[in-house]
């Protein structure tokens, strides 16, 4: 029932009833049974005045001095909290749970915060109570479901029926009272546990419901009232799959029960099966058109098919049965969310609390709604109260993580996503334990940020692996570690193979497609800029319709500029995303200028429930001297020049057999002009290139409890006709057509032998036909996950790889095997064995170190030509060594300090490779520290200290060469309010250091021989 009141208004409750009221100012209160309420005229400055005669109530209200309570013995002024207060016949008392109450009356004033409690008394000083609040004060606000059709059980006795109906009103303890009476009177049946269950979970008592309800289904297998019970009790405490099972047994035996359909439609939704969970919901409709659980799971069905209108009005129908339901409160909300009206779905949400203040997950979502409109001290109160009321939920330690990283507390977000993980079983959440909401928003936050912020780049690359190797159907996971995998030298396939693959599997995206992050080489405005964004880094943590703004600006030395503009939108199932990008930089040297441009367009679209397509566009655009360094850099060619132009169409498409079984299908195309210029052996040169190539791949992702299984297959062909032009005097042109081929099928299976032990066997086959060697290859993989302790993980590899010709450096094929990288930047047919091993600790909290070896087996082919110019094709035999250690220790919330080393030894037999390497040896330590304010402004000092030394040129002529040094680098950033955007300066090599070093990514040094100032704003819209 709806009624508006006017000042001077009373409401009373009588026996048996509660009411909620929303005052002007959107604060809630809930009124117990057998209370009286007055609405007094507002005061001058607009503050609200309601007079509690008698009774109790407990006020939910987020604003500040926006109301005053009055009782016969105390008045309140509201400070923005939660609290209760319960006036009797001699005294009035007041239980804050959150925020502040400054209570008074003729006698005395008192603050009351968090946790206290204070009775007023007639002629007497307002006293604190000794006892704390406590949420047993608020039982009966709370949400108890049925477990009796609606449509009538004729084999439930009259006692039960009657404890059931005071439930429904939260009457707790009349209930409590009846069943009591029951035990007394005969041994517990099993009606009865069931509903001494229910009351358990929902007060929080999860593992007694349990066996409560456990004992109800053991003394009657066939009750639905049990079994009902009983899966409330499983989902409570995450066993979903056990709920799900439960539920189909009791549907088994009642299949004309609506409570039982509806539920089940339920726990169908969420575990993933959208088409099964709509007829069971609309089954459940039909059964008993006013059952508002079935009409609520209907819409969140149809939210989970991107149809928020439909979804809508489901809601408002359950709404309609049930005003007090909070699953259909919070579903509108979600929905008018999703259609971009956040203030009035984040109303909703709030009055699902209210019905429902002990539900963590209600909590959860509401702090998440505070986070979209930026009030963020609002959203911390209401995470650190979801925590409380349910510790072993990691949803609001995930959601809290994102909050604190985007109000630049990455430390404390550091703690929050470790207890998330810790509470998940030790993997990586990335969407919340309601598992009715897809909750995709949240699903594509930029988890890999708190990691970089703190600077604990090693620790990241830990947990991106193992979430993959966990879920690796999870499109979170693999873009988690696509952002990780940026900060890894030699990692660009895998970095942009990770990102293809998660935008494969997302069912649509809510991210703006920055030009720059498909690009595997050359400098990029991340690389080059201070504390590069993630390209999910501004993103809401609601699915909404929206339209989205993201532009960079970057300036530096050496006449350095770039800028980036993407502009996105999300609309029902569509989306797209269309961005340009721009770079130029005169380099450090003569002729190491390049320039950059870059295109885009993506769209994707959820063509139904288990479909979805995409389609990206892009042209680029390069043009450069030379731009490859040297160990010595005054050694570089003068007359190298370089301009080429790449147009390439991806389409892409995902379809869900089952939520255990997804095939994704991704198809490219590409045209190449290369045209370089050079003056070699006193004659200019003109080379050009130009090729078109075709790419497509399968994927077939498979889940069965502890296996997971991936296998696919690719095909790659490609047109290249290239011309060498001799200039004046001799001026002539040869010409070659050739061809590129690549067939591939692979299977990679992981299964968890035991809880902290799993393995991954693999074998791919490969063919491969190019210019440089011909291949036809079984690659054998083997991996091994191991954690002996809580706090210790260990892993290890070996595996074959053959290296094969990419479109975009992109593949679908599995990137690292137990977290050892697969896909470095090798010649094209090398096969390589790797062998490898690493170790992470996390000591406390604060503290964590690791370590890893890896060992590199190569087989190289190269061409030689003689004097005459004919060419030999030969193998090289190669060996890399790649290790790293770290330490890393947040001391403090506005402290961090790391110390990283990395260790490179390479060997190459006969062939030197484009950088001229006979043999290098490189040794890095790399101490750090990291000062975080709160108020945005992060200040982070780097040292690197480097030892390195090799046998550096071109066959024949080596010469042997090392140097050591320091180099130093200051980053600033600064975090603007409300998520706005970011401002960050940095000074690369800060005393202007002259020195000679190797980068062993050619693609992207790392350290220069002189100074380098770069300032970076993005800004978000």
């Amino acid at each position: 029932m709806n009624h508006a009141f006017c000042p001077g208004d009373k409401l009373r409750i009588h026996q048996g009833g509660r009411a909620l009221v929303v005052l002007p100012n959107d604060s809630l209160i809930r009124l117990k049974q057998k209370s009286t309420l007055q609405f007094q005229p507002p005061r001058e400055n607009g503050l609200s005045i309601i007079s509690l005669i008698k009774g109790v109530f407990h006020l939910f209200s987020h604003q500040t001095r926006s109301l005053e309570v009055v009782t016969p013995y105390v008045n309140g002024l509201v400070e923005g909290t939660e609290f209760l207060v319960k006036s009797q016949e001699n005294s009035t008392s007041i239980h804050v749970y959150q925020g502040m109450v400054r209570a008074q009356n003729e006698s005395s004033s008192q603050t009351i915060i968090d946790g206290q409690s204070l009775v007023a008394k007639k002629d007497q000083d307002l006293r604190y109570l000794s006892v704390p609040a406590t949420r047993d004060a608020v039982t009966w606000t709370l949400y108890y479901p049925t477990l009796f059709d609606e449509t009538g059980d004729s084999d439930i006795s009259a006692p039960i029926e009657s404890a059931s109906k005071f439930l429904a009103t939260g009457q707790v303890d009349e209930a409590t009272r009846i069943l009591e009476t029951l035990g007394k009177q005969e041994k517990a049946n099993p009606e009865t546990l069931a509903i001494e269950s229910i009351i358990n979970v929902v007060q929080g008592n999860t593992t007694h419901g349990l066996e409560l309800a456990q004992i109800a289904v053991a003394q009657d297998s066939s009750s639905s009232h049990a079994l009902l019970a009983l899966s409330y009790a499983e989902q409570a405490t995450f066993d979903i799959e056990g709920a799900l099972a439960t539920l189909k047994l009791a549907q088994e035996g009642a299949p004309q029960n609506s409570e039982i359909n509806a539920r089940l439609a339920e726990l169908l939704l969420a575990t993933g099966q959208v088409d099964n969970a709509v007829a069971a919901a609309e089954k459940a409709v039909v059964l008993s058109p006013q059952s508002s659980r079935a009409h609520s799971v209907l819409g969140f069905s149809y939210l989970a098919q991107l149809k928020p209108d439909p979804a809508l009005q489901a809601f408002e129908v359950a709404i309609s049965s049930d005003s007090e339901l909070p699953l259909a409160r919070l579903g509108k909300g979600l929905a008018l969310i999703r259609t971009g009206d956040l203030a009035q779905g984040r109303k909703e949400i709030e009055l699902a609390v209210a019905h429902n203040p002990g539900d963590s997950l209600l909590r959860s979502y509401l702090g998440k709604a505070y986070f979209e409109e930026k009030r963020s001290p609002k959203a911390d109160r209401q995470l650190a109260m979801a925590k409380t009321l349910d510790p072993n939920d990691p949803t609001p330690w995930f959601y809290d993580a994102i909050n604190k990283q985007a109000n630049n507390r990455p430390v404390e977000a550091l703690h929050d996503i470790q207890k998330s993980i810790e509470l998940n079983n030790n993997r990586a959440i990335y969407r919340s334990r309601f598992l009715l909401d897809s909750d995709l928003a949240a699903r594509s936050a930029t988890l890999g940020r708190i990691y970089t912020d703190v600077g604990f780049s090693q620790l990241a690359q830990s947990e991106g692996y193992h979430s993959v190797n966990t879920s690796p159907q999870n499109y979170s996971a693999h873009r988690f570690l696509a952002d990780i995998y940026s900060t890894k030298p030699r990692h660009e396939i895998a970095r942009v193979s990770e990102l293809l693959v998660s935008q494969l599997l997302q069912p649509i995206n809510l991210n703006p497609v920055q030009p720059r992050l498909a690009e595997n080489s050359g400098v990029t405005l991340e690389q080059s800029g201070a504390d590069g964004v993630s390209f999910n880094e501004f993103n809401p943590l609601f699915f909404k319709n929206r339209f989205a703004l993201q532009a960079t600006g970057l300036a530096g030395s050496n006449n350095t500029y770039g800028d980036e503009l993407t502009h996105s939108a999300i609309w029902n199932n569509f989306s797209y995303s269309v961005g340009q990008y721009y770079y130029t930089t005169d380099g450090i040297r003569e002729n190491n200028d390049q320039e950059r441009q870059i295109y885009n367009g993506f769209v994707q679209s959820l063509v139904s429930t288990n479909t979805s397509l995409l389609a990206e566009i892009r042209h680029k655009r390069n043009d450069n001297g030379d731009t490859l360094f040297q160990f010595d850099p005054a050694i570089y060619d003068s007359t190298f020049s370089q301009e080429d132009a790449t147009t390439s169409l991806r389409i892409g498409a995902r379809h869900q057999f089952h939520p255990g079984s997804t095939l994704l299908a991704t198809g490219v195309f590409s045209a190449i002009d290369d045209d370089a210029e050079l003056f070699t052996s006193g004659l200019p040169y003109e080379i050009e290139s130009s090729s078109e190539n075709y790419m497509g791949e399968l994927l077939h992702l498979y889940n069965c409890g502890a296996l997971n299984v991936q296998s696919g297959i690719g095909y790659y062909h490609a047109d290249f006709e290239d011309s060498i032009t001799l200039g004046f005097p001799l001026n002539i042109t040869t010409t070659e057509d050739n061809e590129a081929y690549h067939f591939n099928l692979y299977s990679y299976g992981s299964y968890n032998l035991l809880d902290n032990l799993g393995i991954t066997l693999g074998l791919s086959a490969d063919q491969v036909e190019n210019q440089t060697k011909d291949r036809n290859e079984l690659s054998p993989k083997f991996g091994i996950n191991y954690q002996p302790l809580a706090n210790t993980k260990v892993r290890a590899a070996a595996f074959k790889t053959t290296h094969r010709n990419f479109i975009a450096a992109q593949t679908v094929e599995p990137t690292q095997i137990s977290g050892f990288n697969q896909f470095y930047d090798d010649t094209e047919s090398t096969t390589s064995w790797n062998y490898g091993i690493g170790i992470d600790q996390k000591i406390s909290k604060n503290f964590f170190t690791g370590a890893f070896y890896l060992v590199r087996e190569l087989s190289v082919p190269f061409t030689q030509y003689d004097l005459f110019g004919n060419a030999t094709s030969l193998e090289d035999d190669w060996q890399e060594q790649i290790g790293s250690a770290y330490i890393y220790w947040a001391p403090l919330s506005w402290l961090t300090v790391g110390l990283d080393y990395y260790y490179e030894r390479y060997e190459h037999d006969t062939w030197e490779g484009i950088q001229g390497i006979e043999s290098l040896t490189t040794h890095r330590l790399k101490p750090q520290i990291n000062f975080i304010s709160s108020c945005g402004l992060n200040t982070r000092i780097e040292a690197n200290y480097i030892d390195q030394e090799g046998s550096f040129g071109f066959n024949p002529f080596f010469t042997d060469d090392s140097d050591q040094f320091w180099v130093f680098d200051l980053k600033l950033s600064y975090r603007m309010p409300n998520r706005r955007g970011i401002i960050a300066f940095e000074i690369n090599n800060l005393f202007d250091e002259e020195f000679k070093y190797l980068d062993t990514d050619p693609n992207s040094s790392r350290f220069m021989p002189e100074q380098q100032l770069l300032l970076k704003i993005t800004f978000a819209l």
